[in-house]
């Protein structure tokens, strides 16, 4: 089945999910662009999950990068202090360790990770010309998008 923009459904909808992955402005775009202009419900409803989970990962991400930096900050400030009122160099050393004991950068790492395979996942269920059944975002997707 084709839509408005001369390609298939299945393409359209996959290049969704990877324009969710590498680049989230284009895949806003594209879920405009979609909404706008396609007729068709698995596109517009792929269009939305793609875009609502890549949100979604992205500001949890956002928000875990934003907690290791402060967590950085912190080990190095106390430290510094610590270094300052007792001249004791051993202070940077375990300022490394624990500024490498990062438990917001690992949790960022691990979902990206998952992101990742989600997204391949996502992509190859796309291509077959489906509606995507992403976990959390499926029943928000059916409530606000219409299935014109």
């Amino acid at each position: 089945m084709k839509t408005k923009f001369g390609v298939s459904v299945a393409l359209l909808s996959v290049l969704c999910f990877f324009a969710g992955y590498f680049n989230y402005a284009a895949c806003i775009v594209l879920f405009a662009l979609c909404i706008a202009f396609c007729d068709n419900a698995i596109v517009k409803k792929n269009a939305a999950s793609a875009t609502i989970f890549s949100t979604i990962i992205a500001a949890v991400c956002f928000v875990l990068n934003k907690v290791s930096y402060f967590y950085s900050s912190l080990i190095t400030t106390i430290f510094n202090t610590v270094y300052k009122i007792t001249e004791n160099y051993d202070a940077y050393e375990w300022a490394d360790v624990l500024r490498n004991i990062d438990i917001a950068e690992i949790a960022s790492n691990l979902i990206n990770f998952v992101f990742f395979i989600m997204t391949i996942i996502f992509i190859i269920s796309a291509a077959k010309g489906n509606v995507v059944k992403v976990p959390f975002v499926g029943k928000l997707v059916e409530k606000h998008v219409d299935a014109e």
